[in-house]
Parts: C-alpha cells; structure tokens; sequence
C-alpha cells in the first residue's frame, strides 16, 4: 500500500470520525426499525455506526471544544473573569450560576449527547449480537462489541463526572442518575444510586477489556507505527483490516481503555486500582518490546504540534480545531481582550508555573505566546497555543495535519505519569517518575523534588494545572478532591454543591428521571 493510498484511507476514516452523518441513523422520529436493519447488514455499517459515535464526541458540544476549551475550564475558573455583557453565557458557568437559561441549554444538551451516543452504543451491541453473528467474524465482532462497550463506559463516566455526586459524598447522597442499556432516546433507562453506576462503569470497562485483549493492534504495534502503516519504513506493520485499523489512537484501543479506567478508578477513590492500571498502560510493550507510546518532547514542538499528539492513548479527529481554539486567540495579532480565554502574564508566571523553569519548561516556552499578542488598549496578553497550528495553504490535508493538529486529546500517557503518582506509596518511584515525566517537558531534575510523601499532593496538583490547560481537567481534578478552598488559582471560597451539574426537568423527564 503506497503512502498516497494509505494518507487517503486515513483521510476517509478521521473525516467519518468527524463530521456528523447528513442522516441521523438514530432519529427515531424519521428512520425505521427496518433502516436500522439495513445499516447493519455489512461490517462497513458497523463501522459507520460506531463512526458517528466517535463523531459526536468530537463535536463543538463535547470534547471538540465545549469539555475541553470552554465549559470545564471556566468552571474551573482558569481564565480571567469572562464580561458579563459580550460573553454572558461564559461568565456564569464561570460564577456558578446555573439558572441562566442559555447556561441550562448548553448543559441539557451535553448531557442529550452523550446520551445519544450511549443509546447508538447499545444499538450497535444489540446488532452485534444478532446479525454480527453471520455478517461479522468472530473477531470482527469483537473488536466492534468492545469499543461499544467502551463508549458506553467512558460516555457515563462523563455523566458521573459532571452531574454525580463530589465522590467521597457519593454513598451518601441521594442523587440517581440514568444507566442506560436501551437502543433508543424515548425509553427511559433506569436510576442508579452512586454504587450502583458506579460499579456499572466499571463492568462496561471489565467487558471492553476483555473483548479487546489480545486482538487489539496495539498489543503489536506502537500508535506511530499504525498512523503510519503502508508507508515506506514501515512494511512490517501487517494488520487484518487495514481499513480501520489504520490509526489506534483515533479510536478507543484497549491501552486508551485502561487509561480511562485508571481515571476513572482514582476518581471514584479507589487508588489501588488506579494505581495497579495505570502501571499497566506505562508498561506496555509491544510485541518487539517497544513501549506503546512515549511522553511528549520537544520534538513535537519542532513540528509545531503543541497539543502533545504522539503520547495521546486517545485522541479525536477535529478538522475545525483551529476555528474553535480562536476562543484563545490563537491566529491573531491583535484580541479583543473581553472575547479571548487568557489570564494576566503575571499570574501565568508566578502562580500558574510558580516561576519555576521559565526558560526551559517546553509547556510555558512553547506552550503558550507571551508578550507578542496586543489588546485594543495597548497591552499584552500570553495565548495557549495548545491547538494552533498553521493551515496548509494548498487546502491538502497531510498525515500530520491530520494526526498531530486537527486533533484533541481525551487522554495522554502524562495523566498516566501524574495518577501513578498520586497513588504510590513509594517516594523513591514518585520522584523517579517525576524526572522522567519533567525531562519531556525540557526540565533535567538534579535532584529528588519530594522529600515526604505529604509534599506529593501539591506538587501533583500543579502540575494538573500546568499540563491540561485548555483540556477541561482540573475542575473534575477539584470535584474529586472535595476541594473547598486553598485553589492553586483562579477559584476562591466555594460551596461543594456546585461541583453538581443540574440537568433540566424536561430533561429528567425525558431520560428517565
């Protein structure tokens, strides 16, 4: 397979990924039980349908920039304060205040969303049950029913994550929230209290895991070598379906799906766990004995890929990244200072990197632009520069433009390095994988950063804050840590109820409450 045919499969498969179908094939008020059939007639139909799973999640609404760039981060309040007239919606998720009404649209519908993607996920199971019997081979069947199962597992945990209880008050608190294992949006799913979706998660996790091992590319190949299969180099790279197993990293692989789950186990405070599956992920070698994914250095910031794409374990195709990053300024010379995400360069400096490694750490260097974007008033303001990257002028999209910059993470190996940790009891392998995880980042540590495990706790929390700017992971960081005051910054004295995202009644009626 020559690289133009493999750069146009992979074109092919990241744009079904990304863009929503012209027809819904889960409107149920338009399609019939019979076009559902039909789609799932050939192994191609189970791919679109998956497909348009992986296109939602990649969407504006969700993790294309709403989780990631917008929502999440400003209920983390690591922006400065939003204005309340040219950005209203911005500026009350920034204060809490979730009775504005374009606030409850714009949480009611990430909460539809994903749970339209886990009723297309329970469609897919169900025909992979029956039809997949004789249009699909065993391991065909396989792989389709465990990134169902994973979708299912990572789409929940977001539910649990944004409208759940703050976990340590979880068994505590009276809060259900809708598990569904139906196929379609008008049946209503049942109520779980916490344990129970908890654990539901957990098993949807189990059984992922469990239909994916050992038939999963990874477990041969790195994420490199599958973006780049077919191409000159890379001749031993032999897979049964070329066609979708092209690039692991685009889509929920087994070593994404422990990675998730190490997330998931630590959030719910169940660090031993966390701990056991995330030493699973940064041990995993492929079948020549090459590690599945590396951490991110400065060679992506030679190649301008400021979002770290080569240590992702999962990554979503975002064709309009660059349109949605202009929240950060990210293509201008001159912001409107009231319309752009941004903080002081002062607080960026002293209390974001607590002027620590200012010349060498890759993540202030390179990630971000510091004194050369002006405000209409004559002054400057540093802009994130985590999902800029110069457009190709010809309009022809290259294997990097499509694999390292029209691209969001979900999940990286540096989460890995900082859950591990978090959750060790062993100073010597915390400050170990504390110099292993800061020389990516340009840092050479002389010496041990922690002298007791008590100095752990701080020093991984600000590095939550330095490294997922702009990802939409520090207010859940805060949630599960039932954090009420002492906020690294940004955030001042807080009422924990507002770690609990209310979803409409409309909505609660509608879904099963």
């Amino acid at each position: 397979m020559n690289y133009n045919k493999i750069l146009s499969s992979l074109f092919c498969l990241l744009l079904t990924m990304s863009l929503p179908s012209c027809t819904d094939w889960l409107d149920v008020q338009e399609k019939t039980s019979v076009e559902e059939k039909d789609l799932f007639t050939t192994y191609m139909g189970f791919q679109d349908a998956l497909a348009e799973c992986y296109a939602t999640l990649a969407g504006p609404s969700l993790y294309g920039q709403n989780l990631t760039m917008d929502m999440v981060d400003l209920l983390g309040n690591l922006y400065e304060q939003p204005n309340d007239q040219r950005m209203p919606m911005f500026y009350y998720l920034y204060l809490h205040d979730y009775t504005q009404s374009r606030v409850k649209d714009n949480i009611d519908n990430v909460f539809q969303l994903f749970y339209q993607v886990i009723a297309k996920s329970n469609i897919i199971l169900k025909h992979a049950a029956k039809e997949g019997q004789s249009v699909l081979t065993p391991e065909e069947r396989q792989m389709v029913s465990g990134e169902a199962h994973a979708m299912l597992a990572l789409c929940h945990f977001e539910i649990l994550r944004l409208f759940g209880p703050v976990p340590t008050e979880g068994t505590a608190s009276d809060i259900r929230l809708p598990f569904s294992q139906v196929t379609d949006i008008t049946t209503r799913p049942e109520n779980c209290d916490y344990s129970t979706f908890v654990n539901r998660i957990r098993d949807e996790f189990h059984q992922a895991r469990t239909l994916l091992a050992g038939i999963d590319p990874v477990f041969d190949y790195t994420y490199d070598e599958l973006n780049k299969l077919g191409m000159e180099g890379y001749e031993h790279v032999v897979v049964k379906d070329p066609q979708y197993m092209i690039s692991r990293q685009f889509r929920l692989n087994y070593w994404a799906i422990c990675a998730l789950q190490a997330r998931f186990e630590l959030y719910v405070g169940n660090k031993s766990e966390a701990y056991k599956i995330a030493h699973e992920v940064l041990d995993a070698r492929t079948a020549s004995g090459e590690r599945i994914v590396e951490l991110s250095t400065l060679a992506d910031v030679s190649e301008k890929c400021y979002s770290n794409p080569s240590e992702s374990l999962f990554l979503l195709s975002v064709p309009d990244v660059l349109k949605y990053a202009s929240v950060f300024g990210v293509t201008a010379s001159t912001v409107d200072a009231d319309m752009v995400h941004t903080i002081p360069e002062a607080d960026l400096k002293n209390k974001i990197f607590e002027d620590r490694y200012l010349d060498e750490d890759k993540r202030y260097t390179d990630g971000w632009k510091i004194d050369a974007v002006k405000t209409g008033g004559g002054g400057t303001v540093p802009i994130l520069l985590k999902y800029f990257h110069e457009e190709e002028n010809n309009a022809v999209l290259t294997l990097k433009m499509q694999t390292k910059n029209q691209v969001v993470p979900v999940i990286r190996l540096s989460e890995i390095y900082l859950i591990l940790m978090e959750t060790s009891d062993n100073l010597s392998e915390i400050n170990r994988l504390y110099k292993e995880f800061m020389l990516a980042r340009n840092v050479n540590l002389q010496t041990d950063a922690f002298t007791m495990l008590a100095e752990v706790d701080r020093g991984v929390m600000y590095e939550y804050l330095r490294e997922f700017y702009g990802e939409g992971q520090m207010f859940y960081y805060y949630k599960r840590k039932a954090m009420e005051s002492d906020f690294p910054y940004g955030m001042k004295d807080f009422r924990k109820e507002s770690y609990v995202l209310p979803f409409s009644d409309s909505v609660k009626q509608k879904d099963g409450e």
